[in-house]
Order: C-alpha cells, then structure tokens, then sequence
C-alpha cells in the first residue's frame, strides 16, 4: 500500500467511520467506500502530476513542449522520439545558455550536432590574418581628427583616420572625407596678419585643442562697442553656395562666441550664430549651426550660410566677444580690458558642412581626399566575396559572421539484408524493417541548425549559414574555399 493509492484511500475513509456502525466487517460499507476511494486516488495522482508539471525538473509529456514553446518559440523544439528526460535536460542547458558571443554558436552547434563548425569573421583578424577591405586609404595631405579622449590629433599622408564621439570609448567609424580648403591664412595664430581687430587684443602661447601651446586669448578692450577679431575672404564664390565657418572656442572670463558676416550684397550681412561655451549651446539665424564638446573645455562652433547675392565680394568673417546666448549681430558692449575668451582652429570652406580641420599658417591650405584603397589579398574584391580569404557574402555589411556548421554523425538507415546487400547470403534472414522511430531519433534538421543560431547569436549580427556534411580535417583552415552547402541569412 503506497501513500495516495486506492487502499490508503480506502483505510482512511474506513477509519472516519466509528467502528459501532458497521462492526469489524461490512462487506456493504465496503463496497461503497472502495467505490469513493478509487474515485479519489485518482484526483491525488492528478494532484501529484499536476504538482510536477510546475517546475521543469519535473514536468513531463506535453507540458515539457509548452515549457519549451514559451521559452524558445518555434526556435527549440522536442524531436521525434525524444524522451522526458533528454528532453528537459536539453531544455535547462538552452535555458541558461551562453548567448551573444561567438562561442555560443559554436557551443550550441556541437550540442546539437556533435560537430565543431567553423566561424568566419571578416573583421577579425584572427580569421583573416588582417583586417577587411577599406581600412588603408589615400591622402597626400595630413589630416586631423579627434580621439576617444576629445584631443585633436593629425594623421599623416596615406593613413587612415578613425574619428571618435569626445568622452566616450566608442570610435564614430573610419573617416573618408572630400577635398577641401581653408580659405583662412594663420587659423592657429590668431592675432598675426591678415587677422584684423574691433576693440579687441590678442594674446599667444595658451594650451590648444591639440595640446600645443598656440590657442590665443582674445580681450575687449576698456571701451564701449562691438568688440571682435576678423579676416576678410577674398576667395570667389558662386551664388548659391553654402559658405561654412568653423573655429575652436573655450570660454574665459567671457562665456559667448558671436560668429557673424559681413558683406556687401551677398546675403550673408546681417547673418549670426552666438554660441554658449559653458553648456555648449547655439543661437542664431544662419542656414544651420552646432557646437560640439571636446576635452579641456573646448568646442568646436560651427555655423553655415548660403550665399545669396554678389558672390564676387570680399566676405568678412568676424568672431565676437558676446555678452549672452541672446545678443543681436555685433552687439555693443563695455569691455575691461582683461575679460575675452580663447580662439583656435579657424576654418572657411565651401559646403554645408564643416570637415577636419585643415591647418593654416600665412596662405589658404587644402586637403585632398580621402580614397579608400582595397587592401584586401590577390583576387578578391572590395565588395567581398567566395575568394575573401574564406569568406562569401558582401564585405561592407557590418556585425556579420559566417558559419559552416555540420550535420551531426549517425548510422543512418541500415541496410537490408538480402541476396544483393551486405551481409547477404541464404545464411542471413532478410531484414523487413526499411525504417523505424529509433533509427531516425537524434536526427538534425537544417532547420533546427537555423534556429539554434538564430536562437544564440547577437542581435543586429547577420550570420551566413553553410550547412554541409562531416567536416574535413584536411580543410579545416583559413584560405579553403568548401563546397557550398544550403545557406540561410538571418
């Protein structure tokens, strides 16, 4: 008698009922009571299965699918033949699988296959033994950018530029800038010739965006009116082009920059931007602007404005010592003498917007442009492809992964016996059996290798999968080019 069973049902009813009603022996009673207990050891053992169904380490039947199903989807399913217990013990293992990583592909393919399959990644130069196409351009120029750290730094000619977003690790991306010019002599020594000044002084040897000692400092003077320093372009410029300033500006006693134009009838009189170098706002009327933080309190202010009328004209650019965000175009103020903020890193260039900058000392400067060279092997191609050092698919996409993965070893469907097969002979009975359940149980489907990398792999990653048969051991190294198998994207 077990706990739960018809008879331990059967003596607990019995012994409810006191012994004067019925005597020692009641074949009546017993009949009834028999009755009421097999009903009731019934609803214990479906108590006792439904208790089980409620943790995964007991569950069983079909509540072990819906587990899965609520948990994987369609992606992870029982296959056919599949016990309760390998089954529940494939699914605690998915469950609190690694995932994200490049070995969770390869762990889970060698669950589920036996196999280890071979990942390809094109940016990895562990696979490649370099990194992928586009990352050595041309340029005979140097050419700035700016670092993880928010410092401008210089490259030299014919090599690659990796701008950064200041105060952040990440790098924005490989830089491939058009050629420009600087049409502003002296942008780093602001205060020699051709720099004009208003009511304003200048003075040298202040630590720079670049962490060199040229960035000028620039004072109103102990006078009443517009203070600035300026240059006047004499460059020719057509009607319709956007005309862009850019300079580096950190904040002194004064806080705000002003950059505003001036010229005859070429629509950019009247023009402005004023820009707040303690919060790294901007303020203005001109076709478009921005102000970016870099380290040591520096921004780069930027401002844009398309040329409307004389294009011919002397354009004058003048960098303003502003009393606040909401000062009108070249303001009147009372200077001290000792009150300005620091310049460094001008720039004018024609386009909508503003590239590195491009240094100048007594003459404009130019920079060619960036052209992206394929550094890739013998015979392959920019664009990527079979002969990419055992790559296939396009080379531009980024977070992308190929995978060869490999159906997993089984005897197959033995064979049958008979006068033509082995073994054969009148000694060996033939086989009737083609096919049975446990001769296909643990078989993988394609599809089940599809959703068990769909399933690991980090979102926003392509993956490329070949499915082929057993892994050659003769190839199992970069520069093969396997057989093509299915493939499937993600």
């Amino acid at each position: 008698m077990a706990t739960g069973d018809q008879n331990d049902i059967l003596a607990r009813l019995k012994a409810l009922i006191p012994p004067s009603w019925f005597g020692d022996n009641s074949t009546f009673r017993d009949a009834i009571l028999s009755a009421c207990a097999q009903a009731l050891s019934w609803c214990y053992s479906l108590y006792l299965y439904a208790q089980l169904q409620t943790r995964i380490a007991t569950a069983t039947d079909g509540w072990l699918d819906m587990i899965a199903y609520d948990f994987f989807g369609d992606n992870y399913g029982r296959t056919a033949g599949q016990s309760d217990d390998v089954f529940r013990n494939a699914i605690k293992i998915n469950l609190f699988r690694e995932r994200g990583t490049r070995h969770s592909v390869q762990k889970i393919l060698e669950d589920l296959t036996g196999n280890t399959p071979f990942i390809f990644e094109p940016q990895r130069p562990l696979d490649t033994g370099a990194y992928g196409a586009a990352v050595a351009v041309s340029r005979s120029a140097n050419g700035s950018y700016v670092d993880t750290l928010g410092i401008v730094r210089y490259a030299a000619p014919n090599t690659a530029r990796y701008d950064a977003n200041p105060y952040s690790t990440s790098i924005n991306g490989l830089m491939v800038e058009p050629a420009s010019v600087n049409l502003m002599p002296q942008s780093s020594n602001v205060g020699a010739s051709p720099w004009l000044f208003v009511a304003a002084t200048s003075t040298s040897g202040f630590l720079a965006p670049d962490l060199t000692n040229s960035a000028a400092k620039i004072n109103a003077t102990a006078t009443t009116g517009n203070h600035d320093v300026y240059q006047n372009i004499t460059s020719t410029m057509s009607t319709g082009d956007t005309f862009t300033t850019s300079i580096y500006a950190k904040a002194g006693e004064r806080g705000f920059l002003q950059i505003a134009w001036a010229a005859g009838a070429t629509g950019l009189s009247g023009n402005f931007v004023n820009f707040d170098l303690i919060n790294g706002i901007a303020m203005g009327n001109a076709t478009s602007y921005s102000i970016t933080a870099l380290a040591n309190g520096w921004f780069r202010c930027v401002a844009s404005q398309i040329i409307t009328g004389n294009a011919t004209a002397t354009k004058t650019v003048a960098f303003v010592l502003a009393s606040s965000l909401s000062d009108s175009r070249l303001q009147s103020s009372t200077g001290t003498g000792t009150d300005g903020f620091y310049l460094w890193g001008a720039q004018v260039e024609m386009g909508a917007v503003a590239t590195s900058l491009i240094p100048t000392v007594a003459t404009t400067a130019s920079r060619d442009a960036d052209v992206p060279l394929n550094n890739m092997t013998t015979n392959s191609t920019f664009l990527g492809g079979y002969g990419l050092t055992g790559g296939y698919g396009s080379q531009l996409i980024p977070y992308q992964a190929f995978v060869t993965a490999y159906r997993s070893t089984g005897s197959g469907i033995p064979y049958v016996a008979g006068y033509s097969s082995t073994p054969s002979g009148y000694s060996i009975a033939s086989r009737g059996e083609y096919a049975s359940q446990s001769m296909l149980t643990g078989s993988v489907t394609d599809a089940q290798i599809y959703a068990a990398v769909a399933s690991v792999k980090m979102e926003g990653t392509i993956v490329w999968v070949s499915i082929q048969s057993q892994p050659d051991p003769t190839k199992r190294r970069i520069g093969i080019d396997y057989t093509v198998g299915q493939s499937q994207i993600y």
